[in-house]
C-alpha cells in the first residue's frame, strides 16, 4: 500500500503532458503580458501623434496669434523625437506579436535623425505642409494659346485673407 505522503509513479506521458502544461500557462502570461504593452505603446503613440499635431497647428497659426516660436520648435523637436521612438518600439513589439497589425502612418523622418538647425528670418514657411486651402489661379492669353506651345511655367504663392460667408 501507498502511504499518504507517497505519491504514485507517473508515467513519462504525464509527465510530458505536464510539463507542456506548465509551458503553456508561462506562454498565456507572457502574451498577456506583451498584448498589455501593445496596448500603453498604442495609446502613449496615440497621445504623441495629437502632441505632434497640436504642435504643429501651433508652428502654421498667424504671427499676431503665436507664442514664442523657438519654444515651440524645440517643444516640437522633442515631441518628434519621442513620438519616432514610440512609433519603432510599437512597430518591434507589433512585429514579435502575431495577428496585431501595426497602426500605420507617415513617417516624415529622414532617417538618421539629425536635424539641421534653421535660419531664423530665412524665408517663408511651406505652405504645402500647412492645412491652408489652395486656390489656383491660372492666368494665360487665349490668343497665344492658340499659336504658341507652352514652354514652362511660373509658380508663385500669396498668403491672402478672405472675408467669411454664411
Amino acid at each position: 500500500m501507498l502511504d499518504a505522503t507517497e505519491t504514485p509513479a507517473q508515467t513519462p506521458e504525464q509527465e510530458r503532458i505536464a510539463q507542456l502544461e506548465e509551458a503553456l500557462a508561462a506562454a498565456r502570461l507572457e502574451l498577456t503580458d506583451a498584448q498589455g504593452t501593445i496596448v500603453r505603446l498604442r495609446r502613449a503613440y496615440t497621445h504623441a501623434l495629437e502632441q505632434l499635431q497640436l504642435m504643429r497647428r501651433r508652428l502654421f497659426l498667424a504671427k499676431a496669434e503665436r507664442a514664442d516660436a523657438s519654444a515651440e520648435q524645440l517643444a516640437f523637436d522633442t515631441m518628434f523625437a519621442e513620438f519616432q521612438g514610440i512609433k519603432k518600439a510599437l512597430e518591434a513589439a507589433s512585429a514579435n506579436t502575431p495577428n496585431t497589425p501595426p497602426d500605420g502612418s507617415s513617417n516624415d523622418d529622414n532617417g538618421n535623425g539629425n536635424q539641421k538647425k534653421k535660419k531664423s528670418g530665412g524665408g517663408r514657411r511651406n505652405f504645402d505642409e500647412s492645412d491652408i486651402p489652395i486656390i489656383r489661379v491660372e492666368i494665360s492669353s487665349p490668343d497665344l494659346d492658340e499659336s504658341a506651345e507652352r514652354i514652362g511655367v511660373e509658380e508663385t504663392s500669396r498668403l491672402g485673407w478672405e472675408r467669411g460667408g454664411p
